[in-house]
């Protein structure tokens, strides 16, 4: 598989999905087998595209940095669900070509969530806000 801009375009398309499902009224019109069923159906399409496209031929400059981008907005926004994050941060690790570069996307990464009006508005404990400080030092 070699369109990665296609790969990424269609793991936005399913990761939001998930996150409209998951913030949706109509996550309550199921019963909670059908929910965790299609979360479950969902999350595990989010990660198989991710696996696919890690595994594709990220050489090409363009398709790599499409990729990182995809990826480090997909960890800057705090309603990408938990079981993602853990293969984005994997993923994004095998795509930078050195480990400078990824902790560096890493730092930018903690400043769009500390700078997400969203992180500041829900009820986050002060424990979670200064790990995230924490973590950008």
């Amino acid at each position: 598989v070699d369109d990665i801009p296609s790969l990424c375009n269609l793991l936005n398309a399913q990761t939001d999905k998930l996150i409209e499902f998951n913030e949706s009224d109509s996550y309550d019109d199921l019963d909670e087998d059908e929910a965790a069923e299609f979360e479950d159906n969902q999350n595990f399409i989010c990660l198989q595209l991710i696996h696919m496209a890690s595994a594709s031929e990220l050489q090409e400059e363009g398709s790599r940095r499409h990729f990182i981008s995809i990826i480090r907005s997909m960890l800057s926004r705090l309603a990408t669900p938990d079981d993602l994050v853990d293969a984005c941060v994997k993923s994004l690790a095998s795509a930078h070509d050195s480990e400078s570069h990824f902790l560096q996307t890493i730092s930018e990464v903690l400043a769009d969530v500390e700078d997400d009006d969203t992180f500041h508005s829900r009820d986050h404990d002060e424990k979670a806000v200064i790990i995230v400080r924490q973590m950008r030092i």
